[in-house]
């Protein structure tokens, strides 16, 4: 009777071992089942979740979850079998009904930028973002190349789009090579003022350039395929975080004067190049530069005061806490404190501990020569450009 009793007990305990097997498996596996959509309809290059959506691998026409999609999710299609759509350049598909056509302008200036040469493996449960919202999660480990790394984000490709990894998801970071591709080791910076039309406008200082000269600095560096930063990528290249090609310029502008919210703005539009504006906050509201090729930093608050205290511009006639408390009035106009440019190019020692001390990343003087990663951050010095400013001598600064 015991023996009996102890055969139906262990096979009961065997027959609910097997059910929970099975249930656990049937929540990650979903056997295919033609639906009588017409799935092609649905079908377009680049697409976007439109739902909460999960990623499936393929094997035995058989289904397994292996990650999760946030609505809002572009991506890149390479196909269709049966009523999924596979992911390009990856092994991973998505379910038709939970995504839409897309039509989309990517912006793949990351192909430009020179690999570091790390490769990391990410934790099982890893999540992709973009600006700090989580896009895709991935259940199982996967390496990726790493394109650059901003402070605890490590920025890499998946289905052709840029995300970042936080470091607390990653479980290795490894040398991947040396690349023997060319890099920039030095950086030219330059620095216009004024922009003016002669048909219609005058200006009579030096550091006036004529629209169409401009126009000609432009369309050298469209046509020599130059990469015109944004303040972001000359920081982390700064910092040795993202390499860039030889073929990198910064372009910058003080000031926000003549012809800056107009010819300046019309041009970079026009060759789709990128600058950065450090403007005087006191004088001009930001909102005469909207732009998506125009960036504003601080150029102080009201500080760009020549002859303030004998000859000296006001910069340097304040005290330190007087200083801080003119650029704490330009950064909450602005909202950023990353980059700063001396008026008049001049800075004293008072100046360099207030702008550390607030946190600013980089900033600006002149010199006349380029930047390379080992330039103090906080004297970074530019090319000026003068009304006399050739596209000859514009190769000598950047080449």
């Amino acid at each position: 009777m015991r023996k009996k009793t102890f055969l139906i007990i262990t096979i009961l305990s065997i027959t609910v071992v097997l059910l929970a097997i099975v249930l656990k498996v049937n929540k990650k596996v979903t056997h295919y089942v033609k639906t009588d959509t017409n799935v092609e309809s649905y079908y377009h290059d680049t697409v976007i979740s439109n739902k909460q959506g999960s990623l499936f691998v393929i094997a035995d026409n058989t289904y397994t979850k292996v990650g999760a999609l946030n609505e809002g999710t572009v991506l890149f299609l390479d196909g269709i079998y049966h009523d999924y759509f596979k992911i390009k350049d990856t092994d991973y598909y998505v379910h038709f009904s939970t995504v839409e056509k897309y039509d989309l302008s990517i912006d793949e200036r990351y192909k430009k930028y020179v690999k570091i040469g790390k490769v990391i493996h990410t934790r099982t449960n890893s999540k992709l973002y973009q600006s700090e919202n989580v896009f895709i999660s991935l259940d199982e480990s996967h390496s990726f190349e790493v394109i650059y790394r901003d402070e605890d984000k490590y920025y890499v490709i998946f289905n052709n789009y840029l995300y970042y990894i936080l470091e607390k998801d990653i479980a290795d970071i490894l040398d991947n090579y040396v690349t023997d591709e060319p890099y920039a080791k030095e950086i030219a910076v330059l620095n216009y003022h004024f922009f003016y039309d002669k048909l219609k406008e005058s200006c009579n200082e030096i550091i006036c350039i004529e629209k169409n000269l401009f126009e000609e600095h432009l369309k050298y560096l469209k046509e020599a395929d130059f990469l015109t930063l944004t303040m972001d990528e000359f920081n982390l290249w700064m910092d040795g975080n993202l390499k860039l090609p030889e073929n990198s310029v910064l372009i910058t502008i003080d000031d926000g004067a003549l012809g800056t919210d107009t010819h300046l703005i019309e041009l970079l539009e026009k060759y789709d190049m990128n600058a950065s504006l450090f403007l005087i906050t006191a004088w001009w509201p930001k909102e005469k530069y909207i732009s998506n090729n125009l960036e504003i930093y601080s150029h102080g608050y009201d500080i760009h005061l020549d002859n303030y205290c004998g000859s000296l511009p006001r910069g340097l006639c304040l005290s330190k806490e007087e200083f801080k408390e003119d650029l704490n009035k330009s950064v909450e106009l602005l909202g950023t404190h990353l980059a700063f440019c001396y008026p008049f190019y001049e800075y004293n020692s008072v100046m360099l501990e207030g702008l550390s001390e607030l946190g600013f990343e980089v900033a600006f003087i002149g010199g006349n020569k380029k930047a390379t990663m080992n330039t103090n951050k906080l004297l970074i010095p530019r090319y000026v450009i003068h009304y006399n400013t050739t596209v000859s001598d514009l190769k000598k600064m950047i080449n």
